[in-house]
């Protein structure tokens, strides 16, 4: 169990998430609750503490956070106080940012935007990505590539079929 304390930082300097301190607690109890590793859950919490942080100095209200804050915030040129040593953030930090901005969304604290309509899937795909989830600890990213990956090879399957070359792909 990951051990959530005020003094997370072990008297290191780090991101102050502000006003945001307690939705930054919750979100790591909630990733805790879900099984994640307390090493995964410090990453979240320390992308989530440094959004705040770069809210606070970008004068961004927490109300305000949508695509173009969180795209903003991914091309920052870090100078945030705290104990980073890099100029900016990778793709991995920036997909936990926008997880934190989900949870957020989730309790009405950001505006969440509509989802666009998406293609039916196949019932088997559907519990495929519930077990990859569940049983895997898979990704959201790594499970849209999966089924985009399978759908290609169930695409290429059907059209091989179709020209009389069972059990191969047409190449």
């Amino acid at each position: 169990m990951v051990k959530l304390s005020e003094n997370h930082c072990h008297g290191q300097r780090c991101m102050d998430a502000g006003d945001l301190a307690p939705l930054v607690t919750e979100f790591a109890r909630h990733l805790t609750v879900l099984g994640h590793s307390s090493l995964t859950v410090s990453g979240y919490d320390a992308a989530a503490r440094h959004l705040a942080q770069w809210l606070t100095l970008s004068k961004v209200a927490v109300t305000d956070i949508d695509d173009g804050v969180t795209d903003r915030f991914a091309r920052h040129r870090c100078r945030c106080p705290g104990i980073r040593r890099v100029k900016g953030v990778s793709k991995k930090y920036v997909r936990r940012v926008c997880r934190f901005v989900k949870f957020l969304g989730e309790r009405e604290i950001v505006q969440r935007k509509p989802k666009l309509a998406l293609p039916t899937l196949d019932r088997w795909v559907v519990e495929f990505q519930d077990w990859l989830r569940q049983h895997r600890g898979v990704t959201e990213l790594t499970i849209d590539d999966m089924v985009a990956w399978s759908c290609g090879c169930s695409r290429r399957l059907a059209a091989s079929r179709e020209a009389g070359m069972p059990n191969s792909f047409a190449r």
